[in-house]
């Protein structure tokens, strides 16, 4: 087993092996991960797969601070929140404001996660 910053360093140099292995271990994983914060499958895809381009175009990933999972989950997790933010935004016509009944669609029990992002975005 190859250890974390092995890994980064081989994404670093360009090895498509270390990327392919990183991806198949993933991918389908912080699909569904920002699935259940987005409620939108096209959109949790279309968030996982820029956040490995952005990985094989330029790797960001400090080993020593966090592992390789840790790092594609919480930037899984704030470009989820981004995604929700603008969504939020375009649903809120100026002079307005906003009441639980005009977002029914944003809340659901099925996606305890979302719900958390959403009380987060409203405080």
């Amino acid at each position: 087993m190859i250890s974390d910053p092995e890994l980064v360093q081989l994404l670093k140099e360009g090895d498509e092996g270390s990327f392919e292995y990183i991806f198949n271990l993933y991918f389908e994983k912080l699909c569904l991960f920002a699935e259940s914060i987005t409620r939108n499958h096209d959109a949790a895809e279309e968030i996982v797969e820029n956040l490995f381009l952005q990985l094989w175009l330029k790797c960001h990933i400090n080993p020593v601070e966090k592992s390789i999972k840790s790092y594609l989950y919480q930037s899984t997790y704030n470009n989820c929140l981004k995604y929700v933010s603008r969504q939020r935004k375009g649903m809120i016509r100026i002079g307005e404001t906003e009441t639980d009944e005009q977002i029914p669609e944003l809340q659901n029990s099925e996606y305890p996660v979302a719900n958390l992002i959403l009380k987060e975005i409203e405080s």
